[in-house]
């Protein structure tokens, strides 16, 4: 169940520590998860893979106007799917 898109999370304070995916949400199973949509060759940063580490483990702080307001400053934890165009 998509949540919202291009909703920020926070890894760590400051601008750099901020990231936006592109899609987020639970998956069937009930996992909250962030798409990352790539296309053609398009790779995932140093950064954004630090950042969803990050979120898998510590977890990241949802914030902006995109997010569900249930969940807006709340710290949660969550996997990153890396989706491409076929």
């Amino acid at each position: 169940m998509m949540l919202g898109a291009q909703v920020a999370v926070r890894a760590w304070s400051g601008r750099t520590g901020l990231r936006y995916t592109d899609a987020w949400g639970f998956t069937l199973g009930g996992i909250l998860t962030q798409w990352e949509m790539k296309s053609g060759g398009a790779v995932r940063t140093p950064s954004q893979l630090a950042k969803d580490v990050i979120f898998a483990n510590r977890g990241g702080t949802i914030v902006g106007k995109n997010a569900p307001e249930a969940f807006v400053g709340k710290t949660v934890k969550m996997q990153t799917i890396e989706r491409r165009d076929q």
